[in-house]
């Protein structure tokens, strides 16, 4: 289901219904000769006045941090347009997508949230200018072209985040997060119009550190559930993140029915289920065991991977956030919270080594790395590799910039470039549709991003031990075997089993697609060196492979004349 899609045309008389961009029943509408808009799914509003058309589709937050009610959300914005302008964006706070149309200039503007926790597409086709927030319901309308984007789709295969702005279609381009976008020629023109307020880090205690934080995540947990009258879920796997989301769920809310939607995680490596019941218990919430048995990463087949996400997704494990949505659907949930993204926020991915190699910090980089090493087995000079790739990542992305560019370079990198939100966006919106009040992800509210992100060091890891100040916050809520831990089961044990199990036939069929390909589409895949790594255990080069031969075949379907890479 694409929730917002608009069109907007220079010529009058041209634009077309923009009800044919969406999956779904159409539940607001407005148009005239030059401009269309329809919504579709829970989290949407739509105010139109003499002046203004305003749509939009995610939530905003008050400035006492508590929820806006949704069906004032497009009243709210508009107030605040005609006195700010596209500055509005920046006074808001939120997990949204705005499409602002000027009747009397007839000009047309969308603009994302700093965080791009929502995602959001623009494009051009046949003189009209296109703008939707779900790539597979124009793709499934066949409102474009259908020609795969060539440095996307390298990108892909390699493993790489493709930047930023890209999208597995040519002619079509994300919304960054923190711009605006307005039609410009044939095109669309985006331009920043949020900057991170991110202060020098200041010397703070312990105990201040973690009363600050606390107190922004308890704001971000409470804007999120803080009005639903119903059923809250968190999905719960064991870990530190989605425990502290529950944990804090119930110390904001005591009254709350709070359900933890949990995998049942287990490996030779680790057995999560123990900590899920543990955490449970000290949430005092109901515990829902969910089962994935049924589902894997090609779904039901490669149809309906497509039909969801529009191209091969760059989450393998989707079918995790699919099957939480359905068990949430099952328990009368209203509101799912998660645990993402703590990792690149609070520096629980290795990618954070890079911001010691930004600042040449090269004692302490060595420091910690010997540390690392020990936690997750990895040597240093891969730790270094990685150090220099995320800086890499960064540039290429164009990072935010400004004046505090010099601190926390790879946590603010892999937070503003887009890369891993692309990733988890697209595993988790389309489900949120389902359930009323969608996949929340208190860990990405900006209060608590820019928080973290001028934290001093220490707060943040230390001594190969990471998330301190999240480990120190939730001191007296988490049992202590969940907030010392450093080890978790590999959640990726599941896609493994799958994709070389009951799956493997779809697997086997793209990788069949791919060797008789004739495009170049896969001249630089390394067979041999896939074939290797699958025999190690790491399934997800030739998934990729796989995935997007699938891909073309079902593009190809639209398009009997065959398609072009571009």
């Amino acid at each position: 289901m694409s929730p917002l899609a608009a069109r907007w045309s220079p010529a009058p008389a041209v634009v077309t219904a923009a009800d044919d961009l969406l999956v779904g029943p159409v539940l607001k509408r407005w148009s005239d000769q030059h401009f269309a808009v329809a919504m579709s799914g829970g989290r949407i509003s739509l105010a139109v006045d003499e002046d203004l058309v305003v749509a939009v589709e995610g939530r905003l937050d008050d400035a006492g941090g508590g929820p806006s009610a949704s069906l004032g959300a497009a009243d709210a914005v508009t107030a605040q347009w005609r006195r700010s302008g596209a500055a509005v964006l920046d006074e808001l706070l939120g997990d949204f997508l705005i499409v602002v149309y000027d009747r009397a200039t007839r000009r047309v503007t969308a603009g994302r949230d700093i965080v791009g926790a929502r995602p959001g597409f623009v494009s051009t086709s046949r003189g009209e200018h296109l703008v939707f927030t779900h790539l597979a319901g124009v793709a499934e309308k066949r409102g474009f072209d259908l020609v795969p984007d060539h440095n996307w789709t390298a990108s892909y295969l390699r493993g790489d985040w493709p930047d930023a702005i890209l999208t597995p279609y040519h002619g079509v381009s994300a919304l960054l997060p923190g711009h605006i976008a307005v039609p410009y020629g044939l095109g669309w023109e985006q331009s920043r119009v949020c900057e991170w307020q991110i202060e020098e880090p200041s010397k703070l205690s312990v105990e201040a550190a973690s009363d600050g934080f606390r107190d922004r995540f308890d704001a971000a947990v409470l804007a999120r559930i803080g009005d639903v009258d119903g059923p809250v879920a968190v999905a719960t796997s064991g870990g530190l993140d989605s425990t502290s989301a529950l944990v804090t769920a119930r110390a904001i809310r005591p009254d709350a029915d709070l359900v933890a939607l949990a995998i049942p995680f287990t490996d030779p490596e680790g057995d999560e289920r123990h900590l899920q019941v543990e955490a449970a218990a000290k949430a005092g919430a109901r515990l829902h065991w969910v089962d994935i048995s049924e589902r894997g990463p090609f779904g039901s087949g490669p149809d309906e991977v497509f039909g969801r996400f529009g191209a091969p997704p760059l989450a393998p494990n989707w079918f995790f956030f699919s099957s939480i949505e359905q068990a949430a659907l099952e328990a009368g949930v209203l509101q799912i919270l998660d645990g993402e993204d703590a990792d690149g926020v609070l520096s629980g991915n290795l990618g954070f080594l890079a911001d010691l190699v930004a600042r040449g910090q090269w004692i302490t980089w060595t420091r910690e790395a010997l540390a690392l090493r020990r936690v997750h087995d990895v040597r240093l000079e891969v730790l270094y590799r990685r150090s220099r790739v995320s800086l890499r990542r960064v540039g290429r992305a164009g990072g935010i910039g400004g004046p505090t560019a010099r601190f926390a370079t790879g946590r603010r990198g892999y937070v503003s470039s887009g890369g891993y939100l692309t990733r988890l966006m697209e595993c988790t919106y389309d489900e949120s549709t389902a359930v009323a009040g969608g996949m929340a992800h208190p860990f990405l509210d900006r209060r608590v991003v820019e928080y973290a992100l001028a934290l001093s060091w220490d707060h943040i890891v230390k001594g190969g031990k990471s998330k301190i100040v999240l480990r120190n916050a939730m001191r007296g809520r988490l049992p202590e075997s969940i907030r010392n831990r450093s080890g978790k089961a590999r959640l990726s044990a599941p896609f493994e089993r799958m994709v070389t199990g009951s799956q493997r036939s779809w697997l086997d069929e793209g990788l069949a697609l791919a060797r008789r390909d004739r495009s170049g589409t896969f001249d630089a895949v390394d067979w041999t060196k896939y074939a290797e790594s699958a025999k190690a255990g790491d399934t997800f080069p030739l998934f990729r492979v796989a995935m997007v031969a699938l891909w073309h075949e079902w593009i190809a379907a639209a398009a009997p004349g065959g398609i072009q890479s571009r």
